[in-house]
């Protein structure tokens, strides 16, 4: 039986399965958009997307062809099939394109995904994407630390915050002065999917996390059975280690910065170290690497005389929050506000367990 669809409602109801689409497919169908009479969804064992989309069809349909055409379609009208093991898409006299299809359904979501009854009312807005964005810099990469490769979700007594740790930097950003029931560790990739697809309440179940979102939306992801640190505790103990240095860098620091950043490119990235110098009214950026040596100097407004070495990107990605610094010991630097809080290890790798 033919169709005809809105290209553009099908392509917006597929942008948003698709953030359950595996990169592999371990999983039989986990690469394919199931079309389920009145819904579209995906699933890869890690998040699984359900969009409501009546189509009549049933069938598992492979999703890099089906969204290259949809994408790539000029005029909006199309004309949808399935018969034969194939997916007919159609549009005038000029497209006529069959996707090999498959008619059995095994790709198991409706086993696996089973969201609780009680969700929690979200209220948070365009906050919880700002708060994702703000924070996914300092995410961790080491998976023996899964808590930890994610933001986590929580509140205290100023309000609902979201945070992250890569272990050497913390930072949390509060997102509304009301308080939350949730207490939540999630993945970065569901937390970046989340930004596009508008959560509106939320509930947990069996070690997942579960999301209604705007438009009829099902979203889960799996989380960490760990719980997360208390960030809170380790920032307030190494802000108030010493009397804090307060810096206010100047804005040329950015441009000296760019360029440094090319000098101190060392076998391993992650070697790469600028080392920062404030004497007598002057601050010198200087590093060597593969490439030879760099220094350059500009004025700052401080009669401090302190020394410190760290990563530039991690000094850039500091100041893209704030150009104000406060380094206690010549071994942290910090900033608090009363939005954000923001601390950095200068002279180890990983913050201590």
């Amino acid at each position: 039986m033919e169709k005809t669809f809105s290209r553009t409602e099908l392509l917006d109801v597929l942008e948003k399965a698709k953030f359950g689409i595996a990169p592999k497919e371990e999983i039989e169908q986990s690469q394919s958009f199931i079309f389920d009479n009145d819904r579209i969804y995906t699933y890869n064992d890690n998040i699984g997307v359900s969009v409501p989309f009546k189509t009549g069809l049933k069938c598992a349909v492979p999703s890099l062809p089906l969204l290259t055409l949809l994408r790539k379609l000029k005029k909006d009208d199309i004309i949808l099939s399935f018969q034969d093991g194939a997916l007919s898409v159609r549009q005038g006299k000029r497209v006529a394109v069959e996707i090999t299809a498959n008619a059995d359904i095994i790709l198991p979501f409706d086993s696996k995904i089973k969201p609780p009854k009680v969700m929690e009312k979200l209220s948070y807005g365009g906050a919880f994407e700002e708060g994702v964005k703000f924070c996914q810099f300092c995410v961790c990469d080491d998976t023996q630390r899964l808590q930890l490769c994610g933001v986590h979700i929580a509140s205290d007594a100023k309000g609902t915050f979201i945070e992250s740790t890569d272990r050497f930097r913390l930072v949390r950003r509060y997102i509304s002065g009301e308080p939350t029931k949730l207490n939540i560790s999630l993945p970065l990739d569901a937390a970046k999917a989340l930004c596009q697809l508008e959560p509106v309440s939320c509930g947990a179940s069996e070690g997942w996390l579960y999301f209604n979102c705007k438009g009829g939306v099902l979203f889960a992801c799996w989380t960490p059975a760990e719980a997360y640190p208390d960030l809170l505790k380790t920032f307030d103990e190494v802000s108030s280690r010493g009397k804090a240095v307060k810096l206010e860098i100047p804005a040329k620091v950015s441009d000296i910065l760019e360029l440094a950043t090319q000098f101190s490119i060392q076998t391993s990235a992650k070697d790469s170290r600028i080392v920062i110098k404030v004497e007598n009214g002057r601050l010198t950026v200087s590093t060597t690497g593969l490439y030879g040596k760099f220094e350059e100097h500009c004025k700052i407004d401080s009669k401090a005389s302190l020394t410190f070495a760290l990563h530039p990107k991690t000094l850039a990605e500091y100041l893209a929050i704030s150009n104000k610094i406060n380094v206690v010991n010549e071994s942290f630097m910090y900033v608090r506000s009363k939005k954000y809080w923001h601390l950095i290890t200068l002279d180890v790798h990983h913050m201590k367990d």
